[in-house]
């Protein structure tokens, strides 16, 4: 056995089997070169597949391969046989039955079927030295060689090594984990850009240079995949039906339409569409990421092939714009799954707004500042969009769906552009909304929504810390853009009725009604310069009447909201100010404005008084409002205010106040009543008499008679015409009439037995007052005054019978004379000398003493029969009176000019 042509098959295969495991390259080099071998291609690539360790640095095996596909001759066709010299040829065909050689193709691999033998090789060995060793990083020097001669092994290294070696080499080295060759080639569709991508959605958000790590994940990752699968899809296909497919995408791009639904033929768009279905999903969860790839990443046209490949040689021009038009479409459902719209993503999205204005040929957004200091207006019609179907909008967006809100067109850039500008100007009103919430405000909400969101609005704008009046005037020009978009000058300037609808997110609702929202903000924020500058000047945005309406609605809601009802204070005096600050300078004929004012001071006069309501609660302004009976609150201040019926003028001023206020006939909930001037003054005199019959009661019930009859007399005066309809008057007087002092009703036994002149006045004075309440009383209550006459008059009978029995007595008592122990007889008030001793007799008294004390004890009787004469009994003349009149007379006739007393008249007695 001197040369190979002597050798066996059986034998050359084991001697080849022995030189791969002995890792012997130049001599298995020499045993399977032509013409000497005889041994198949297919043979040696399978024993080195099989026998030759994965730890062999490919370089060395790299010629033997070169030379074995070339089938270059052999220089040295002599080898050392010894390994086989021994075996018999039956024995060398059972070693061989018994070897397990490996396949050359790859179980799992994405390589055609129809590749040749030296592709199918390289691939499986490619996959056994990434299993047995982990060293990718001699599969370059293994593959790159033979890269020029199939086309099949290049596409492979491109579309599944290549991705492999960036990311766990120059990607993401420093990882623990990367990619496996053998699990990227079992991946297809979108779970293959998931894999490819997990690396990137793992890490924050980091750039590389001038790109972000995303966009060159993208490029340089994805990019090669998606390659690899449409080149292997068009050579199974095959050219022609290549050429024929490109000419139909060609005819179909004519309408836009027809292009939003994924056709599954279209090789490019279906395997790029799992690139563009996982934009949209990530932005779900992590918009930043998405917004770094949309910006950096030029779509399926940026690919990095490396220098193994020129991305765009493979696409025709119409296939780039077919692309880069679906790329848009992914772009806008990036903008619409973004579930917020935060300052950050407002940003982002502006970027990615950019990007699909260079798709399509628009002119970029500015920078969001400069949008918003100059904001444009949106000129364009979305009826499109209006007519097209909400649940499209709301569901989870789906680019195979044929879906007009994803379409890249003029309509859709600009109405996301609007949207834009719109959320930015929300968010600077801490109201944050998705781009899905906003269209959906805008083209489908009804106008109560609308309504709503807007009042949002405006409240967050006022709840703010600090409001100058620069602030309210641009948030009065950032609500009426969000109205219309930029439309609301020519709509204003077009209508002069405030009616014409928006065409922005409130558009539903009346420029009027939005201007009136905003009017009310302001003035709760006391900024009335603004207020003046801009509805009060000429030919202002709102009807005077409306402006007028809107400040007292105001006013009144702080009155109602207030605590306190003093007007220097609190609630009532923010009502206070803002009426002090346009009546009477901007409307001096406003009825609701001057009735606003009386009724803050009706409410201002009563915080001098302590109200509180039933079970302890406080009394509001508010309680005034919406009391059915606000006078009825004067009558709860003078029960819990003692002696505050003396101060019947205040009262009265505030009655006059809320009768004046239109509170009189006030309902819950409803506006104030408008009172003629006849009906007003009505309505004042019956609140009077009705405040002052509550002053009387109080004053009663204080056991203050004699304010009480004062007030009975002096202010209810009688009114024979109104008498009818007075229900009041009467029973004040009725109500009186018929008291009893406390203090009368504790009197003893013998203080009863002795009656005085006050009891007597106040009988007086009582049917006095029943007599007043006889004139004004209906027939239906005469009766009960008459028996309360009769009974004063009962008790009247009884104290002048009881004081003449007294007198009688003391007539009898006073005639008979008095004696001392001496048996001296006595003058009645004549007063011992006190200088005097007992038991010393006195000097005998002279004339002028004796005088002066008989004149001073005649005068004092003949005043108390005076007084008893000018209590009520008259024309009755006494003897006694007769006789004292005739001698204090004679006395001071005749010693009275000593005495110094007054002389009296003839007749005077009887007077």
């Amino acid at each position: 056995m001197d040369t190979i042509s002597h050798l066996s098959r059986a034998k050359a295969i084991l001697l080849a089997v022995n030189y791969a495991i002995d890792s012997n390259i130049s001599a298995l080099q020499q045993l399977t070169a032509p013409p000497a071998s005889k041994l198949s291609l297919e043979l040696p690539l399978r024993v080195l597949l099989t026998f030759l360790p994965e730890t062999v640095d490919p370089a060395l095996y790299t010629p033997f391969l070169q030379h074995l596909t070339s089938k270059t001759p052999t220089q040295n066709p002599f080898l050392d046989f010894s390994a086989v010299e021994d075996v018999s040829e039956d024995e060398a065909r059972e070693r061989v039955r018994r070897l397990r050689l490996l396949p050359l193709r790859y179980s799992h691999t994405t390589l055609p079927v129809t590749a040749d033998p030296l592709s199918a090789f390289l691939v499986h060995r490619a996959h056994r030295i990434d299993v047995q060793t982990g060293l990718l990083a001699l599969l370059p020097q293994l593959i790159v060689p033979f890269l020029e001669q199939s086309k099949d092994l290049k596409i492979w290294f491109i579309s599944k090594l290549l991705p492999v070696l960036r990311n766990n080499y120059e990607y993401y080295g420093q990882e623990p984990s990367g990619l496996v060759l053998a699990d990227l080639e079992r991946l297809t569709g979108a779970s293959g850009v998931n894999y490819l991508l997990a690396c990137a959605k793992a890490k924050k958000n980091m750039h590389v240079g001038e790109f972000s790590h995303i966009a060159r994940d993208l490029r340089g990752l994805v990019g090669p995949w998606v390659y690899g699968s449409i080149e292997q899809k068009r050579r199974k296909l095959g050219h022609d039906v290549s050429s024929t497919e490109s000419q139909s995408e060609i005819a179909s791009q004519t309408k836009s339409d027809e292009l939003s639904t994924i056709d599954q033929s279209d090789t490019d768009v279906s395997e790029w569409y799992n690139v563009f279905e996982w934009l949209v999903v990530t932005a779900r969860e992590k918009p930043a990421l998405v917004f770094d790839a949309i910006e950096f990443w030029d779509g399926p046209r940026d690919v990095d092939l490396g220098s193994y490949e020129d991305s765009t040689s493979s696409m025709s021009p119409d296939t780039v714009r077919k692309l880069n038009w679906h790329y848009a479409r992914a772009a806008i459902g990036v903008i619409y799954s973004i579930p917020d719209a935060s300052s950050g993503s407002l940003s982002g999205i502006g970027r990615v707004l950019s990007k699909i204005g260079s798709l399509l040929s628009h002119e970029p957004p500015l920078h969001l500042q400069a949008s918003l200091s100059a904001l444009p207006v949106i000129e364009a019609d979305f009826t499109a969009l209006v007519s097209s179907p909400r649940n499209l909008l709301l569901s989870d967006i789906v680019l195979e769906s044929k879906n007009p809100f994803l379409i890249p067109s003029d309509e859709s850039f600009l109405f996301l552009h609007a949207l834009w500008l719109s959320s930015s100007l929300l968010n600077g009103m801490d109201c944050h909304y998705s781009f899905k919430e906003l269209a959906d405000l805008c083209l489908f909400a009804g106008e109560d929504v609308q309504r709503d969101q807007s009042k949002k609005c405006v409240r967050n704008i006022s709840n703010r810390s600090r409001n100058d009046d620069d602030d309210w005037k641009q948030a009065r020009k950032n609500i009426l853009w969000l109205w219309g978009w930029g439309f609301e000058e020519q709509s204003h300037a077009s209508d002069q009725n405030f009616s014409v609808p928006g065409r922005g997110l409130f558009g539903r609702l009346k420029r009027s009604s939005l201007e009136t929202e905003v009017l009310r903000a302001i003035l709760s924020g006391l900024h009335h310069r603004v207020i003046i500058e801009t509805y009060l000047r000429k030919e202002g945005p709102l009807p005077l009447g409306q402006v007028e309406q809107a400040i007292v609605n105001v006013a009144m809601s702080f009155y109602d909201n207030a605590s306190n009802c003093n007007r220097t204070r609190g609630g009532v005096k923010k009502a206070s100010d803002i009426i002090k600050a346009f009546y009477p300078d901007y409307f001096p004929h406003s009825t609701a404005l001057a009735r606003a004012e009386i009724l803050i001071t009706a409410t201002h006069a009563l915080s001098f008084y302590a109200l509180t309501l039933q079970h302890d609660v406080p009394f509001r302004p508010v309680t005034i409002r919406v009391h059915q009976d606000p006078i009825s609150l004067i009558g709860k201040v003078l029960e819990q205010n003692p002696r505050s019926y003396l101060r019947l003028d205040d009262l009265l001023e505030i009655g006059r106040n809320l009768i004046q206020a239109g509170q009189i006939g006030l309902k819950s909930g409803s506006n104030m009543v408008d009172l003629s001037s006849t009906a007003e003054a009505e309505a004042i005199r019956n609140t009077e008499r009705r405040i002052t019959g509550m002053a009387i009661e109080a004053a009663l019930s204080e056991d203050d008679f004699g304010t009480a009859h004062d007030y009975v007399l002096n202010r209810l005066p009688i009114e024979v015409s109104a008498a009818a309809k007075d229900d009041v008057s009467w029973r004040a007087a009725f109500q009186a009439g018929r008291y009893r002092p406390m203090h009368s009703l504790s009197r003893s036994t013998a203080q009863l037995s002795s009656p005085s002149n006050s009891d007597k006045r106040r009988l007086e004075m009582r049917m006095e007052l029943l007599s007043h309440a006889l004139l004004l009383a209906p027939p239906a209550a005469l009766s009960g005054i008459l028996a309360a006459w009769r009974q004063c008059e009962g008790e009247m009978n009884r104290l002048i019978a009881q004081e003449a029995e007294e007198e009688e007595a003391w007539e009898e008592k006073d005639d008979r004379p008095t004696y001392d122990t001496r048996g001296r007889s006595s003058i009645p008030g004549l007063k011992r000398d006190p200088s005097v001793p007992e038991g010393v007799e006195e000097a005998p008294m002279g004339l002028f003493d004796v005088a002066r004390s008989a004149a001073v004890a005649l005068s004092k009787s003949a005043i108390s029969t005076t007084s008893t004469a000018s209590s009520g009994v008259e024309g009755r003349v006494r003897k006694r009176d007769m006789v004292s009149n005739m001698v204090t007379g004679g006395l001071a006739s005749g010693i009275g000019w000593v005495l110094g007393a007054s002389p009296v008249q003839p007749g005077q007695g009887q007077e």
